[in-house]
C-alpha cells in the first residue's frame, strides 16, 4: 500500500533524526518517545518532561588580596658612635688654712691672747682677690668680726697670715672662726673647706693675799679712843679677776 509505506519512511527518517541530535546533543533527561501505531497518520512528537532540571549558575568568582611574603629587614651598615676623648680638668684655686692657733695656754681673763690664722693656696692654679676674716661666734648673737683683711691675690703653695689679740673679761668658753673667700670671689675646686674652727676656754686664775704691810691699825688722829684699820688685797694670780670679792 502506498500509503502506508510512506508513512514507514517518514517515521524512520525522524527516528533516524532524533537519533542524531540525541547522540550531538549532551545527556539529558529526556522521556521517551511514544511509538504510534502503524497507519495511523500521525506524525511523531516528542512530549517535554514534567519537571524541567533546574538551571546550572556558576558560582561566583570572589578575588582574594595578594598578600606579599614578608620579608626580614635587610640591615644596613652604621656608623659605630665613638667615645669623646677625655678632656684635662680646668686648673683651679683651692684656699684652706694651714693653721688656726692661739699663741697663749692657758687664755687668761685679763690677759691678751693673740690669734694666728694662716690660709694656703693648694690648688692647681693662682687664686685671685679675696678676704680672710677671723670672727668670734656666740649662741643667739650675731657673729663679731675681730679682724679681716683683702688680700691680692695667692700664687699656687703661697700663704697668707692673719693676726689679731682678744682680751677676754670674764672666764667663758669661746669659740672662734677663721675664714677665706668669704664673700666667694675665687671660683675654687673644692668649696667647703674654706674656714677652720678655734675653740678656747677663757680661765680666770687670780691668787689674792694679803702682803706683810698690808694690815696696820693707828688711832684717830682727831677722836680719841678711835682706831683706823688700813686692808690691803694683792692679786698675785696670773689671771685679772673681775667678780665681786667680799673682804
Amino acid at each position: 500500500m502506498p500509503g502506508a509505506r510512506h508513512l514507514t519512511v517518514v517515521l524512520l527518517t525522524a527516528i533516524w533524526i532524533v537519533s542524531a541530535c540525541a547522540s550531538v546533543a549532551p545527556a539529558a533527561q529526556t522521556t521517551p518517545p511514544v511509538p504510534l501505531a502503524t497507519g495511523s497518520g500521525a506524525s511523531p512528537t516528542a512530549e517535554p518532561p514534567s519537571d524541567p532540571p533546574a538551571p546550572v549558575t556558576a558560582a561566583p568568582t570572589v578575588h582574594l588580596p595578594t598578600v606579599e611574603p614578608s620579608r626580614a629587614p635587610v640591615p644596613t651598615a652604621t656608623t659605630q658612635p665613638t667615645a669623646p676623648e677625655p678632656t684635662e680638668l680646668e686648673a683651679q684655686p683651692n684656699l684652706v688654712f694651714l693653721e688656726f692657733v692661739v699663741e697663749e695656754d692657758p687664755v687668761l681673763v685679763g690677759n691678751l691672747a693673740t690669734l694666728t690664722a694662716t690660709a694656703v693656696n693648694i690648688g692647681s692654679a693662682d687664686a685671685g682677690p679675696f678676704i680672710v676674716e677671723i670672727v668670734l661666734t656666740t649662741v643667739g648673737q650675731a657673729d663679731l668680726v675681730l679682724e679681716s683683711k683683702a688680700v691680692e691675690g695667692l700664687a699656687v703653695g703661697d700663704s697668707t697670715v692673719l693676726t689679731t689679740s682678744i682680751n677676754p673679761n670674764e672666764a667663758a668658753e669661746m669659740r672662734l672662726v677663721a675664714r677665706v673667700d668669704v664673700i666667694d670671689q675665687v671660683s675654687e675646686e673644692d668649696e667647703s673647706d674654706n674656714q677652720k674652727v678655734l675653740e678656747i676656754t677663757v680661765k680666770s686664775l687670780g691668787n689674792i693675799n694679803v702682803p706683810a704691810d698690808g694690815f696696820t691699825v693707828t688711832a684717830h688722829p682727831d677722836s680719841p679712843g678711835t682706831y683706823l684699820f688700813y686692808f690691803t688685797l694683792v692679786n698675785t694670780g696670773p689671771s685679772t679677776l673681775v667678780a665681786p670679792i667680799s673682804v
